[in-house]
């Protein structure tokens, strides 16, 4: 009975995370792109606790983390150093080292280090390509753990993060 409330509980708080996700996608500015992204970690975080996915939940913090440092640099116009990237890198590596239960545990870390390299980008363009595979991964693993409602999330992340990539080439394509 507990084990199908936190479950319940898990999906509601993804509903929220779904919501802060999508409004992240809406943004062709990478400093609101990554404050958006930020409250989704946060509720994603609680969200992979109630649901015992010990590996999400790790990833998840090491994102949010990510991206906080990201924030910072693209709030001032600065570009985020290489070496910041690797560092975080390793970082989802070894905690993928000590969280390991399986394949399946491995998405995690696999999802994180190819969303950092997303957000790494200069280009929210190109972040939104990289996310579009991301999502994919995501889908597999949240079916696999039972995080139905994020399933959806990932479903329309991706659609958003497809529109999202078409609108800005569009705009792209119409200034010149």
């Amino acid at each position: 009975m507990i084990k199908l409330n936190l479950d319940i509980a898990a999906n509601m708080i993804g509903v929220i995370a779904l919501i802060l996700t999508l409004l992240s996608y809406q943004n062709n500015n990478k400093s609101k792109f990554l404050l958006w992204q930020i409250l989704a970690n946060l509720t994603l975080a609680i969200q992979y606790l109630l649901l015992n996915a010990t590996s999400a939940v790790v990833a998840i913090l090491i994102a949010l983390t990510r991206n906080i440092v990201f924030f910072k640099f693209e709030n001032k116009n600065k570009e985020i150093p290489l070496y910041i990237l690797i560092l975080f890198e390793i970082a989802v590596l070894i905690f993928g080292v000590f969280t390991f239960d399986g394949i399946i545990s491995l998405f995690p870390v696999i999802i994180t280090m190819l969303f950092s390299y997303a957000a790494w980008q200069k280009k929210i363009t190109d972040t939104y390509l990289i996310c579009v595979l991301v999502m994919i991964l995501y889908i597999i693993y949240n079916f696999y753990v039972g995080a139905y409602v994020s399933i959806i999330s990932n479903i329309l992340e991706l659609s958003s993060a497809v529109i999202g990539k078409v609108r800005l080439n569009k705009i792209k394509t119409d200034s010149y």
